[in-house]
């Protein structure tokens, strides 16, 4: 499959399975470069939100493990002055209004989803991914799409990754991040994989959508310059195994980053201790190991890479709190939009602690309303340690093989940026 942009439209037919009535006006926004989200600039004259962390510091986790090597990258969270018990009057971030859709009946297996209690999940590899595929979910991941952006200054990664030919965005969701990154970088290829066909039909003509599963055997024709993981928490038995697929198919000098938050939540003071929050997250936990999918590995991600041979390694800990309760205008919004991404995220666990746990719907409802009420209490200083954390393939010391590779996709990138240098002379002349 030719996958080289080549054509004029900007949009183009490339995948065979899709959200209907997508791409909405929502996702246009955002691939425009005017996404609903607050305006970033408003946050210029705010103090470094991001810093690189040198000294070794260690970071203790509700489980009582550590992490050792890297320090907070946000400012310490600070709870603002209101009081315990209030709540959020202003919880509901301004998010966008999402067009309702359905998934279409089909006929093929991949689209014949499973139903448990009210959600629907993958059917291709049932079972591996604990997440619902629902509208309401799907609504979700472009939420937390949004979120990320202010996290990162309207950035959609740290990798000093400049203008990469061929990008790979495993577990891509909606696709919301690919067709974003490939609006943004228009030589670039984009392909997304995903159990899921969720994605809209409607693309960049640089952006593709694939089903598959990054736990097996890569088949891809090309190296990719960066690969993009984001939201693994829960998807992978051995995360190390698919960075190392992830190493083996990269081109030399490209990147990995991984974007993951871990559990439970995590708090400075004893606000957090003994609540239904609490107990929520440790049983998202428990449970999560009873599936084989820990919800706590993004803290050995640094070291996976390294150990498999990585360079320049960076880690980012940011502490993102589930309410508007710290000090600080940025991270009294971030509160605000992660809060909305906690709440919708509450009703697809009753699936995951009913079939690992054995808790009843009802009694996962009961524990639901409790957290509910910790969510809204801006006295409940909680937040989630978020990680991210990326390096670099070496350019030197691979084997021949990613040597040889490495000269023709420099070859490859020349021939290209010439394309597009004549394309551009072209019509510059066409116009005068």
């Amino acid at each position: 499959m030719d996958r080289s942009p080549s054509d004029s439209d900007s949009r183009v037919f490339h995948t065979t399975f899709s959200r209907p009535n997508e791409m909405d006006s929502t996702t246009e926004t955002v691939a425009n470069g005017t996404s609903p989200i607050p305006d970033l600039d408003a946050y210029a004259d705010a103090p470094p939100f991001v810093t690189e962390h040198e000294p070794a510091s260690t970071l203790t986790l509700a489980d009582g493990s550590s992490t050792t090597g890297s320090s907070i990258s946000n400012q310490a969270l600070e709870a603002d002055s209101v009081g315990p018990a209030s709540s959020d009057g202003d919880s509901k971030a301004q998010s966008p209004n999402y067009a309702a859709s359905s998934v279409p009946s089909l006929r093929s297996h991949v689209f014949n989803f499973v139903v448990e209690q009210g959600r629907t999940f993958h059917r291709y590899r049932e079972g591996k991914y604990p997440l619902p595929n629902d509208n309401r979910e799907q609504e979700r991941l472009d939420f937390q799409h949004y979120f990320m952006l202010i996290l990162l200054d309207g950035k959609l990664q740290l990798s000093p990754v400049g203008e990469p030919q061929n990008v790979l965005d495993i577990g891509t969701g909606t696709g919301i991040w690919a067709i974003e990154f490939a609006d943004r970088h228009p030589t670039s290829n984009v392909i997304g994989t995903d159990l899921s066909p969720i994605q809209p039909d409607f693309v960049p003509k640089n952006c593709f959508f694939e089903i598959d599963d990054a736990e097996d055997d890569w088949i891809f024709s090309e190296r990719f310059d960066f690969i993009h993981m984001r939201g693994m928490m829960t998807c992978f038995a051995d995360p190390k195994s698919v960075m190392q697929k992830a190493y083996d198919q990269l081109a030399p000098g490209g990147y990995l980053e991984m974007q993951d938050g871990i559990f439970p939540l995590q708090c400075h003071d004893d606000t957090l201790a003994g609540t239904a929050l609490d107990q929520w997250g440790r049983a998202c936990v428990e449970a999560g190991e009873v599936m084989g999918r820990a919800w706590t590995n993004a803290r050995y991600y640094k070291r996976w890479m390294e150990e498999i041979g990585f360079e320049e390694v960076k880690e980012k800990i940011f502490e993102v709190p589930t309410s508007s309760w710290p000090r600080g205008k940025k991270v009294k919004e971030l509160g605000l939009w992660f809060h909305e991404n906690m709440m919708d995220s509450l009703g697809a666990s009753k699936v995951l602690l009913n079939k690992a746990l054995a808790y009843q719907p009802d009694e996962v409802e009961l524990l639901l309303m409790e957290v509910r009420k910790n969510l809204k209490n801006k006295g409940v200083h909680a937040y989630m340690p978020l990680y991210i954390t990326y390096g670099r393939k070496p350019v030197n010391g691979g084997s021949q093989q990613d040597h040889t590779e490495l000269q023709q996709h420099k070859v490859d990138v020349s021939q290209q940026n010439e394309a597009i240098d004549i394309s551009q002379d072209s019509d510059s002349i066409a116009a005068y």
